[in-house]
């Protein structure tokens, strides 16, 4: 797992190395349902590679304020005017691609961006939102591996959206 931080970037190491463990964990987590994980190439092995390439921790306490009270228009509105944008969410993007470990013949790629939302039930952690977007990635990853390899009755573990 890698995460690749930009020259303006203020995430630091300890986050990086953080965001960088908790992706990986989901994925194996996941993955580990249907597959053996290999340590290095081998027939039948696939190769998948995963870059963070931009996160962005959410500010829990304005968030908790904005879901738990909506008529403070100020707090809202100063988020929209301060930054341009709703700026106290989570924001994750990765790109990753899936391989034969063998042959290097790409047999599937994605780039996505994900941010979260503002409710109460995602807690104080600042990095809730990104860890759920890591959850619904690898669900889809496993979904998608389920519906290339033709198994019946992928279609019941279709994650949401």
């Amino acid at each position: 797992m890698q995460i690749w931080k930009g020259k303006n970037t203020e995430l630091n190491k300890e986050d990086a190395e953080y965001l960088a463990k908790i992706a990986w964990s989901r994925l194996d987590e996941e993955l580990r349902k249907d597959y053996r994980m290999a340590s290095g190439p081998g027939d039948g092995v696939l190769r998948i590679q995963v870059a963070v390439t931009e996160a962005g921790a959410n500010m829990p306490v304005l968030d908790l304020v904005t879901t738990l009270y909506p008529g403070t228009r100020l707090v809202s509105e100063g988020k929209r005017w301060a930054a341009g944008t709703e700026s106290f969410v989570g924001t994750v993007s990765v790109e990753a691609k899936v391989t034969d470990s063998q042959t290097g013949e790409l047999l599937g790629a994605v780039v996505d961006r994900r941010g979260g939302g503002k409710y109460v039930t995602k807690g104080f952690q600042k990095w809730a939102d990104v860890e759920e977007a890591f959850t619904c990635w690898a669900k889809q990853l496993r979904w998608r591996l389920c519906l290339g390899r033709g198994v019946p009755g992928c279609d019941l573990m279709k994650p949401e959206a």
